[in-house]
């Protein structure tokens, strides 16, 4: 999002990058709601963290069922023996290559999906500190205003904030579970892996 705003006659003005119809439906929703609160210059770009904060919450979920669905493919679930392989591992079954791609491929999902969610997170920081800032810039007409969206708009970034960290953690703990499951899969007298081979000296 690039956006700019007069502080002095409230008028903000945005252009949106990468929406598609259902993001741009739901901005407009908000918007018609939230017409008390438009003269203040940071509720596009909280309307728009909103708005990240929800597809990044998508994409977790997206990875935790992919997450489950290999567990599941592989037949890893209830495997606590350290060197027992379920069934599924002991039969020519499954495709060990495309498995295996596909966890790493959610894996690295999920590692650039956890820096986007840092990222993110740090801009929400900067927002709040920006919300002093305004404060101090308005004419004295606006102050109470300013005030009190303040309040209300920093508020609802502190609740994105802790969002996010939950969404950190959970990107770690699929990350965790991805490389679990890679081990488990790679010890399976089923699949060749290269990475066995000793080098020659």
């Amino acid at each position: 999002m690039s956006a700019s705003a007069n502080i002095g006659t409230g008028m903000t003005y945005a252009l949106f990058h990468g929406c598609d119809e259902r993001d741009v439906k739901m901005l407009t929703d908000w918007l018609k709601m939230t017409t008390c609160s438009a003269g203040h210059p940071m509720l596009l770009p909280a309307l728009f963290s909103e708005l990240q904060l929800r597809r990044h919450k998508r994409l977790t979920q997206d990875n935790w069922r992919k997450l489950v669905t290999l567990y599941a493919h592989t037949g890893q679930y209830g495997n606590h023996a350290l060197r027992a392989q379920p069934v599924l591992l002991q039969e020519d079954a499954i495709d060990y290559d495309n498995t295996t791609r596909e966890v790493l491929g959610m894996y690295l999902d999920t590692g650039f999906l956890e820096k986007s969610l840092m990222k993110l997170r740090r801009g929400l920081k900067q927002m709040e500190g920006q919300l002093a800032v305004i404060r101090t810039t308005v004419p004295e007409a606006r102050i109470d205003f300013i005030a009190t969206e303040n309040a209300r708009i920093g508020e609802r970034l502190g609740e994105m904030t802790d969002d996010y960290e939950g969404l950190i953690a959970e990107c770690k703990l699929i990350t965790n579970g991805a490389s679990l499951l890679i081990n488990a899969v790679s010890r399976s007298p089923c699949f060749h892996n290269p990475y066995r081979e000793t080098l020659p000296d």
